[in-house]
């Protein structure tokens, strides 16, 4: 009877996780490599991995010794020298998270109506995101309130 795979976590050269998946792949092994969404100045949107440097892949214990010898795989994580097995609850609970683009969402470090600084010292009140992932703020200028958009890395806790 076939061994039933377990999930593991594969460490790798970060920034070659995707050609490392298409490797492990022809050999007939899943993997995951979940990422969320960032918005920069330059580039716009941009797919960001959620833990850059790791894979997770549902492999067998005979298969293990074989991730680690594709190139750009360091190894297993391992607790001393057992292989540590990922609970498949956290890769469900994961996927609950991915919007219908399967990318993650991740939710905002602002709480609308919380009062923002900007990095040059301005404060103003969090808005919300409009559909660009750009972050809108209420600034009161001389008694008028005024909506300015700003980039998340624009912005601190005030």
């Amino acid at each position: 009877m076939p061994e039933i795979p377990n999930i593991v976590l594969l460490t790798v050269r970060s920034g070659s996780e995707d050609s490392i998946r298409q490797q492990i792949k022809r050999f007939g092994v899943r993997s995951y490599y979940p990422k969320f969404l960032e918005s920069t100045k330059t580039r716009g949107m941009v797919a960001r991995p959620l833990f850059p440097g790791y894979l997770f892949v549902w492999a067998s214990s005979m298969f293990w010794t074989v991730l680690e010898r594709v190139r750009g795989a360091f190894g297993c994580v391992r607790f001393g020298t057992e292989v540590a097995i990922v609970n498949p609850q956290v890769i469900k609970t994961l996927r609950t998270w991915e919007g219908p683009t399967g990318f993650i969402r991740v939710l905002p470090q602002f709480k609308i109506g919380s009062r923002v600084k900007l990095r040059n010292g301005i404060t103003g009140i969090y808005a919300g995101m409009n559909e660009n992932h750009r972050i809108r703020i209420l600034f009161n200028l001389l008694g008028k309130v005024v909506e300015r958009e700003f980039y998340s890395k624009d912005l601190v806790a005030a």
